[in-house]
């Protein structure tokens, strides 16, 4: 059994972003949020799963988060912004199946194909331009293409049809003299939705003498068509060396996810119990712990950018149990 929650939001904590978005604003184009629940069995080396997973990614320009949280403050608007959004949201379970080959006892390459049943679904962009008028409020047009599962927009009662998809992952091992390679690809795939809702059209947004604001009005059309969900791959790639004499271990852990590079170098406390390692994550600035039984029977792991996990604006956490039968 293995839990993995990791979650990222660039322009400010966490916690904030997902709620009420009253805190400070600091630069940034990215916020997501990547979970997976696995219980699997091992028999040889075949390896069957069930999975459960709930992703949520979002994309934007400084200048829309901008305009979001001053919205929200009741401050004033930006002159000009340039509405760039971009969402896709996945929960989906299934099951997997894996092949383990080895050779030489240095290589081990792990083939896998994950069967994905969805669940709810979110996928839609929205580009556009707003002004502040003379009033102080916006005014503009931003042309919307949206496809749900539910409509957290324009409350529309559609529903779609059933979700049915795959993802391949790859997994390779590289055992040399003191020193081994393990990289991992993950989710290279697609969801097919049955009779998907979509909703196109544009949003206008009038300011007026007076401090009076017309609301947004949308014209537009609903459709329902198949649609075709990528999913969003993820990689790592992790380097550990082994010490020739007594001290710590070195690793270094890449991750890369939605265009985003993350490097962990971190150090390996052999000898110890229960391994600890200590890391340090450059582009978020977050410290992160691990530990672990010798023979892999349990692994636990921690990260994050701040003591405090209520302003964190980047969290870790990885649990594993093996037990064997």
């Amino acid at each position: 059994m293995s839990l993995q929650l990791r979650a990222v939001s660039e322009p400010m904590a966490i916690q904030r972003y997902w709620h009420d978005w009253d805190g400070p604003l600091q630069r940034g184009k990215l916020a997501f949020t990547r979970n997976r629940l696995t219980l699997s069995w091992h028999t040889g080396d075949w390896q069957f799963a069930y999975q459960q997973r709930y992703d949520y990614l979002l994309r934007f320009n400084d200048a829309t988060a901008a305009l979001y949280w001053h919205d929200r403050q009741r401050g004033a608007l930006p002159q000009h912004a340039k509405v760039r959004l971009r969402a896709e949201h996945l929960w989906a379970q299934g099951v997997q199946l894996g092949y383990r080959w080895s050779s030489s006892g240095r290589w081990t390459l792990t083939p896998s194909i994950t069967l994905l049943s969805g669940r709810e679904f979110q996928s839609g962009q929205l580009h556009g331009d707003l002004t502040r008028s003379p009033s102080g409020l916006p005014q503009g047009q931003a042309q919307l293409r949206y496809r749900y599962s539910d409509d957290l927009l324009l409350d529309d009662p559609a529903a779609p049809g059933s979700g049915a998809g795959l993802a391949l992952g790859l997994s390779a091992t590289y055992q040399g003299a003191g020193w081994r390679l393990r990289a991992q690809l993950d989710d290279v795939g697609v969801m097919d939705w049955q009779q998907a809702p979509l909703t196109t059209g544009r949003f206008s947004v009038a300011g007026r003498q007076g401090g009076v604001a017309l609301a947004p009005a949308f014209s537009g059309r609903r459709d329902r068509h198949r649609y075709r969900q990528r999913l969003q791959p993820y990689g790592q790639l992790q380097v550990r060396g082994q010490p020739r004499w007594r001290g710590p271990g070195w690793q270094l852990d890449t991750e890369h996810y939605a265009g985003r590079v993350w490097v962990r170098p971190a150090l390996r406390f052999e000898g110890w119990w229960g391994t600890p390692q200590l890391g340090y994550e450059v582009r978020q600035q977050q410290w992160w712990l691990a530990a672990g039984s010798a023979g892999g029977g349990w692994q636990v792991a921690l990260g994050s950018d701040r003591g405090d996990l209520d302003r964190a604006r980047s969290l870790s956490l990885s649990l594993s149990l093996r037990q064997s039968l």
